[in-house]
């Protein structure tokens, strides 16, 4: 089963490094999984930061909103091969190891 974490992501240059580099290695049912960011338009080095940190990276010209983010997001990770979606934030709001408190009902 394939996992594809998507991060949404806005002029988060500052802590999508954070992010990518707390995202657990591997998720315990998953024999794959990847990040995907979808840079909405950023200003700053999102799309970098996001690159460094190993994540595939959709880009958006122009800001569209979280909600088109979202939807972009959720089409490439099917795209991608995703059995099972995981969405969290660039800035850290979400704590990426939790992923697995996520997961384990769906795998359930």
């Amino acid at each position: 089963m394939k996992l594809v974490i998507l991060i949404p992501a806005f002029n988060e240059e500052k802590s999508l490094g954070k992010v990518l580099k707390t995202i657990p290695a591997k998720v315990k049912g998953f024999d794959k999984s990847e990040v995907l960011v979808v840079n909405d338009g950023s200003t700053d080095k999102t799309e970098f930061v996001a690159r460094q940190g190993k994540a595939k990276v959709v880009t958006h010209q122009a800001n569209q909103g979280l909600g088109m983010a979202f939807r972009t997001g959720i089409n490439h990770a099917l795209k991608m091969g995703a059995d099972v979606i995981v969405n969290i934030d660039g800035d850290g709001q979400f704590n990426p190891q939790d992923i697995p408190l996520l997961t384990d009902p769906i795998l359930s």
